[in-house]
């Protein structure tokens, strides 16, 4: 019996059994193989490496040798096929090795190896034909997915929203989705709370705006529901504390004036007043949309309120931290802006040992120290970019989400490590929420917009995306 070898480029030889003496010269790898996918966006196929969780990759050889060899493709997650050209999809995120063999006789004279990275992306959701869809807050729950706070409104009235909550995996594949009672409410923000269930923080409509919370249980499920006697107020955040109780921040208005005045109520988790303060009696502070829980107590910043800031703009952020027994204020300190552009609504974080308070107007931030002692103030940002909402992870570096404007509606979403600055953007209109995740990366809660044709757009959708601390894909 005779041999004959098989030349590859590659520099590969195989000895196969045959009758007749033949030699092939391959000039390119006989394995090479390209991957393409179809832009979201719809278009043409387009080379590429990487794409979304159940989204097609579409591979082809880079050589076309006709019927000469056998091809087997395995793409890396115990999957395989055989032919020309393949087409895959990943149902979980992660880098895959993606391998082509080319068979003569079923022997393997060549392979060619290519990484492929598939991430989560953009998921997009809307319940309801011409219903704009947003979202509110959201939290990550025990199994790594997402409770989702968000509401469904008509396009072109001011008919009242409907609220939901939606539940989605790690995948950000949904679950379930629940309509909330249909109330005369504002809903703005999730908390989970030490029993298990989360918290829906808001207040009622109409004349007399009162505090109002709601337990949620994990299957949608209204747990209780209470409002709260105080009149002419709103709720914007509540949150969990140390010693399991729940603590509620809002605005009340004063009695005859329009100056409003912050206040804090903390309940039970159950619902219970424990004790209510409205700092009424102290140089009071306003415009304070959130706070930080401590071991002792609460953090609240805000704007001096008082003579000349009824019309809601001062010029002096307020911080201040109140006693977790009783709310007595423990420690203040007060700081002049000094910039054209007057203090309106405020956001607080800590980042690290540091509170960092931002000013919703005049694209800045305050820096104050775990005691309250100031440390600096800058600018970080300009005009026409507004700061929609900002968070800090586990390593003390600080996000902040600016909301994106025509025609792309792309929000920048600009990241402070130490001295360091980066900025990136994300397809997402008005980012409303975020949360630092503890394996790394930032979810991101907003609504998507997008144009149809000149001047008209689709009706909104409820948006969540995350992404890695670097701003690629996660």
């Amino acid at each position: 019996m005779r041999f004959h070898k098989l030349y590859i480029a590659a520099g590969l030889t195989l000895a196969v059994a045959c009758t007749e003496k033949e030699t092939i010269y391959l000039e390119n790898p006989a394995s090479c193989f390209e991957a393409r996918i179809k832009p979201s966006n719809g278009g043409n196929e387009v080379i590429a490496n990487e794409a979304q969780v159940d989204s097609n990759f579409y591979f082809e050889l880079c050589n076309r040798l006709e019927d000469r060899f056998m091809y087997r493709w395995d793409f890396g997650d115990g999957s395989q096929a055989e032919g020309k050209s393949a087409q895959h999809a990943y149902s979980k995120r992660g880098v895959y090795n993606v391998k082509l063999t080319a068979l003569r006789d079923g022997h393997p004279v060549d392979s060619f190896v290519q990484q492929m990275r598939v991430y989560l992306g953009q998921k997009n959701f809307s319940f309801a034909r011409n219903q704009h869809t947003y979202g509110v807050d959201l939290s990550q729950t025990s199994d790594e997915g997402f409770l989702i706070l968000g509401y469904r409104q008509d396009t072109g009235t001011v008919n009242p929203r409907q609220y939901f909550l939606l539940k989605v995996d790690s995948l950000l594949k949904q679950q379930w989705v629940k309509d909330l009672p249909a109330e005369s409410v504002n809903l703005l923000s999730l908390q989970p709370s030490a029993d298990g269930n989360h918290i829906i923080a808001g207040n009622t409509k109409g004349v007399n705006n009162k505090f109002g919370l709601t337990a949620i249980n994990l299957q949608g499920e209204v747990v209780w529901s209470k409002t709260y006697d105080n009149t002419n107020s709103f709720n914007t955040y509540a949150s969990v504390t140390n010693d399991n109780a729940i603590i509620t921040i809002g605005q009340k208005s004063l009695s005859g004036s329009a100056e409003q005045r912050t206040m804090l109520l903390k309940t039970n988790l159950q619902g219970d007043v424990i004790w209510e303060q409205d700092f009424a009696a102290m140089q009071a502070i306003q415009n304070a949309e959130n706070l930080v829980v401590e071991e002792d107590g609460f953090v609240v910043a805000g704007t001096l309120a008082g003579s000349g800031c009824a019309s809601g703009n001062c010029d002096s952020v307020v911080i201040l931290k109140a006693g977790s027994s009783d709310g007595d204020v423990l420690w203040k300190n007060s700081m002049r802006w000094d910039y054209q552009v007057p203090l309106q609504a405020t956001r607080l974080i800590r980042a690290g040992n540091e509170y960092q308070v931002v000013n919703k107007a005049n694209y800045g931030i305050f820096t104050f120290s775990a005691s309250g002692a100031f440390l600096n103030r800058q600018v970080f940002w300009s005009y026409p970019d507004s700061l929609s909402y900002h968070l800090a992870d586990v390593k003390g570096n600080t996000y902040f989400f600016l909301k994106g404007s025509s025609p792309r509606y792309a929000s920048k979403i600009f990241k402070v490590s130490g001295q360091s600055k980066t900025a990136w953007y994300v397809e997402i209109h008005n980012p409303v929420s975020g949360r630092a995740l503890p394996k790394g990366g930032i979810a991101v809660l907003g609504a998507r917009v997008n144009q149809i044709n000149n001047g008209q757009y689709a009706p909104s959708k409820l948006t969540i995306q995350i992404v890695n601390s670097d701003g690629t894909d996660y």
